[in-house]
């Protein structure tokens, strides 16, 4: 789906992975390994014609609705560099790689692995944020 070069990106699963790479198109792309089928949702309420805010959801469900979170599954997200992120698992590791901006992320449970810092075990709900 095209989207702002800055389009901020936010993802939850409860139980899987996510990957987030950074690419040189102003588009993001969406997929899942198994679970349920997702599309990307956009969430701003901007008038702009690409999005400036988009989310993956279950398929057929209206962003808002329910938790926001996934069930499960392994979600892999390819956005623009300059894309914000803000990305959530209950039970999953984090990567993000070739994200220049801002990114905020939380866990529960086992790893996860961001830009700049190494792997680490969490035992209990952590957030990080990475700068520029």
């Amino acid at each position: 789906m095209a989207a702002h070069p800055q389009v901020v990106v936010s993802a939850c699963v409860l139980s899987g992975d996510l990957t987030v790479r950074g690419w040189d198109r102003n588009e993001v792309r969406a997929r899942i390994s198994d679970g349920v089928q997702i599309e990307l949702a956009r969430v701003d309420q901007t008038k702009s014609s690409t999005p400036t805010e988009l989310k993956p959801i279950a398929k057929g469900r209206r962003p808002g609705t329910g938790s926001g979170c996934l069930p499960l599954g392994d979600i892999e997200l390819d956005v623009p560099r300059g894309a914000n992120l803000k990305l959530q698992t209950s039970n999953g590791e984090i990567s993000v790689t070739e994200v220049a901006r801002r990114y905020r992320h939380f866990t529960v449970g086992k790893h996860d692995a961001g830009q700049g810092s190494e792997r680490s075990k969490l035992n209990h709900h952590r957030r990080r944020d990475f700068g520029e």
